[in-house]
């Protein structure tokens, strides 16, 4: 199997290999290991509130740490989300969730995105969704963060044209995606 969303199920489906009785959570990020530290609050906001999946946001002052074109990416891309399944930021990307729902993640098909309307490629937006519409709770946790600024400096210089081109076929992925699954699993129960 080939692709972003298989790759990510493969690591999923690793990581489960690695899951005992003691464990928490699985934790999802990519480019961001500092927020490893942070581990132990998410895992215990996620239990206090008795959720299967935690979100983290960004503080609003992160958002001085971003590319100007990379805040208005986003902000669409919010405003959206936000406007059909609540107040969490997806578009920062780590997801962190109980050993419960990791059979969700890890066995979300490209056959099941296509029946949601989506490609499989960002299965850790679109799975919350689901599982927050078959009743699971997905809960949010505002963390500090600092986008690296040796990224920022890359993103706008001589390959800003590209990373634009590459954040607009994003928004344009997200959006539609959003919308697809707000048509196929209704308005949010909350």
């Amino acid at each position: 199997e080939k692709g972003m969303g298989a790759s990510r199920r493969q690591v999923w489906r690793e990581a489960g290999k690695l899951v005992t009785l003691d464990t928490k959570a699985i934790f999802w990020t990519e480019e961001k290991p500092s927020l490893v530290s942070l581990l132990p609050d998410m895992v215990s906001e996620m239990r206090k509130q008795g959720a299967q999946v935690l979100i983290p946001a960004r503080k609003e002052e992160c958002w001085k740490s971003y590319p100007d074109f990379q805040v208005a990416y986003k902000a669409v891309c919010l405003k959206v989300y936000r406007w059909y399944f609540g107040d969490f930021d997806p578009m920062f990307g780590p997801v962190l969730w109980t050993p419960e729902v990791l059979y969700f993640f890890d066995h979300c098909s490209a056959e099941q995105c296509a029946e949601w309307g989506v490609t499989d490629t960002y299965l850790q937006h679109w799975v919350p969704i689901y599982l927050r519409s078959q009743g699971f709770k997905v809960v949010s946790l505002p963390v500090e963060w600092q986008h690296p600024p040796e990224q920022c400096a890359q993103e706008e210089s001589e390959t800003l044209k590209n990373m634009i081109i590459h954040r607009l076929r994003q928004l344009n992925r997200f959006v539609m995606g959003y919308l697809a699954l707000r048509d196929f699993f209704g308005p949010r129960k909350d």
